[in-house]
């Protein structure tokens, strides 16, 4: 619960969002500056924020599955282009819509805080780099593989060749 003033306290737990007051309708009911503007200005939008990261994160884990179980399954070039594709999105995702902090005012710090702790953004957001780590390791691992295939096979060729030359001679 974060208190913003004597009269208005604020309670956010994931899904939920709740403002408590003191029963004054000059408070709750003005139409400009009542508790009800401030919530529509100011703290919905910080509410949509949260959400919306959970469900940025949410797709891009989603997409990162269904692509890394296709490209475990078929090692397909198209599956290759679309994992590296997710992981840019991710890059792009947390570089340009991941907002650490809304506001320098504590009680909004304190609110975004807490609806990111109940919607477990932050621990959804570490899990997901790991998962994109742990992807990009292996993309890494199966490009050095490919590599040295075709270095094996083009000494195997020159190798032929020239034995195939001594033995002419």
């Amino acid at each position: 619960m974060v208190a913003l003033t004597e009269k208005l306290n604020l309670m956010a737990l994931g899904y939920a969002f709740t403002v408590i007051g003191k029963d004054e309708p000059w408070f709750f009911a003005n139409g400009k500056n009542d508790a009800l503007a401030h919530f529509r200005h100011h703290y919905f939008q910080m509410g949509l924020i949260a959400h919306f990261h959970k469900a940025g994160l949410l797709v891009l884990w989603e997409k990162l599955a269904k692509e890394v179980e296709i490209l475990h399954t078929s090692q397909s070039q198209a599956s290759l282009k679309k994992v590296r594709h997710i992981l840019e999105n991710l890059l792009r995702f947390t570089n340009s819509y991941w907002f650490s902090e809304l506001s320098d005012l504590s009680q909004a710090k304190e609110l975004f805080n807490s609806w990111k702790h109940h919607l477990g953004i932050q621990s959804l957001l570490d899990r997901l780099l790991k998962e994109a780590q742990d992807v990009h390791k292996y993309l890494e691992m199966m490009e050095q593989k490919r590599q040295t295939d075709t270095t094996v096979e083009l000494l195997t060729v020159v190798a032929i060749i020239g034995l195939v030359y001594l033995v002419s001679l």
